[in-house]
């Protein structure tokens, strides 16, 4: 099972919310695995979250850093 928070929506490449693109890290039980990164030129994958994962497969989606 994947869940996705309802703020994904806001994370695309074209809002200004994530102007470098988004990464999705996953909870594995343990900590967290990048699974997808959607940066863009000039961006580079944003850190994984500091909060605890609550379950395995929780996906979380982290704004893109400049490199």
């Amino acid at each position: 099972m994947v869940v996705v928070s309802p703020d994904l929506a806001k994370f695309t490449t074209r809002n200004l919310s994530a102007p470098l693109g988004y990464t999705l890290w996953e909870f594995t039980g343990v900590d967290w695995a990048l699974r997808k990164d959607v940066s863009l030129a000039g961006g580079t994958p944003g850190k994984p979250p500091r909060v605890p994962g609550h379950f395995p497969g929780q996906i979380r989606a982290v704004p893109s850093i400049a490199q």
